[in-house]
């Protein structure tokens, strides 16, 4: 399937699932040899045994809910993505029960995304991912000039009367944070909890908002 976005839907599920092997102690049996954090919700868990995954929860529902309502997938996109996933999963299913090391498949030394404020940089991003949802947030903003009305995809949802405030999402054009609850629903509705990220899209949809009005 040829398409960008997908693809960089699972790129960064790839990059972002939590691969991890118990160590084996002397004389201790695990249950367990290991587990698996993907990236959807809140993160969902899979523990491994042997070379069988143990999902902590319904994991169909969470794929679907986050796939449909968090991506707007159709549901062949969907199925697209998790048979894509779910070969690479079970690829690490695979590496746990292995002596092989993991973290050549898997980033965990990789730094946290931050912002460099000596560089005025951000580092350690995904733009292409983060632009994407950037561009989820343009499609569902519309703007009535006629009446300086706002309706935005995320809270507070209708912004009415900009002219009297000049604000974009947090009351004051040059503040440089967002309200709290911006940042709530970029977890809730796209995963992104990192500041750094956050604060990315938050500045480029705020230019986006203040060209607009």
């Amino acid at each position: 399937m040829n398409n960008k976005f997908i693809d960089d839907i699972l790129e960064f599920l790839i990059e972002n699932t939590v691969v991890k092997r118990y160590e084996k102690l002397p004389d201790v049996n695990f249950h367990y040899t290991g587990y698996l954090i993907v990236p959807i919700g809140n993160g969902f868990r899979f523990d491994v045994s042997y070379k069988t995954r143990h999902p902590d929860g319904d994991f169909t529902n969470e794929w679907w809910t986050e796939m449909k309502e968090i991506y707007t997938l159709k549901d062949k996109e969907v199925m697209y993505v998790l048979n894509e996933y779910n070969d690479f999963l079970w690829y690490m299913v695979e590496k746990i029960n292995l002596k092989e090391e993991i973290k050549s498949e898997i980033n965990e030394t990789k730094e946290p995304p931050s912002f460099n404020f000596v560089t005025n940089q951000y580092e350690n991003i995904n733009k292409k991912f983060l632009d994407k949802v950037l561009g989820v947030l343009k499609d569902e903003t519309d703007y009535n000039s006629n009446n300086n009305n706002l309706t935005i995809p995320i809270r507070p949802y209708r912004l009415n009367n900009l002219g009297k405030y000049g604000h974009s999402l947090t009351g004051d054009k040059h503040s440089f944070k967002p309200y709290p609850s911006f940042s709530d629903d970029m977890s809730d509705k796209f995963g992104i909890g990192n500041d750094a990220e956050i604060q990315y899209i938050y500045q480029k949809y705020k230019e986006y908002i203040l060209e607009l009005i």
